[in-house]
């Protein structure tokens, strides 16, 4: 998953130059780069000062159990609740932030891959949910991300992990 939001932000990052105007986009992605590289810094001393190792017990060590819970909730609606956005698109408005970026992705390139495969799954009345948008999105977050979430040891995403590096090894 982690490789589809950052394929999603690299495959964006030529339309915000774009937008930004070249001079000017460069020296916000400089920008973006050092204040990230800064803040990642302070979380890591502030792990080492409070001889935590997850960033939930580092705010639970320094901010107490509101911290800890304010972490998790901001996790969740950041992770999710991109989701919920890029599931109620109306008239071609699309959220591109968080992770709904890989919802977003999903949801404009699976159904017309199906659709194309199987057209008639997009002629028959009956089958044509199996080539909607919203469908297909629920189905991904139901069926792939959602039970990879629930690992509490990232070590066990590890076989998920090497069959997506060997599919697109197979796919390059």
């Amino acid at each position: 998953m982690a490789n589809s939001i950052l394929g999603a932000g690299i495959i964006g990052l030529p339309y915000a130059v774009a937008r930004a105007g070249f001079v000017m986009g460069i020296f916000l992605l400089i920008t973006l780069a050092a204040v990230t590289d800064w803040t990642i810094r302070l979380v890591v001393l502030n792990a080492k000062l409070s001889g935590r190792e997850s960033y939930t017990e580092v705010m639970h060590h320094c901010f107490g159990h509101w911290g800890s819970a304010g972490v998790s909730f901001f996790q969740f609606a950041f992770a999710f609740g991109g989701y919920v956005i890029s599931f109620l698109r109306i008239d071609g408005w699309k959220a591109d932030n968080r992770m709904c970026a890989f919802s977003v992705i999903i949801g404009d390139t699976i159904p017309h891959v199906i659709a194309y495969l199987f057209p008639v799954l997009a002629e028959h009345a009956g089958l044509r949910l199996l080539v909607d948008r919203r469908v297909i999105i629920i189905l991904c977050t139901a069926a792939v991300s959602f039970p990879l979430s629930l690992h509490r040891d990232i070590v066990k995403l590890s076989k998920s992990s090497g069959f997506g590096k060997s599919h697109n090894g197979c796919e390059a």
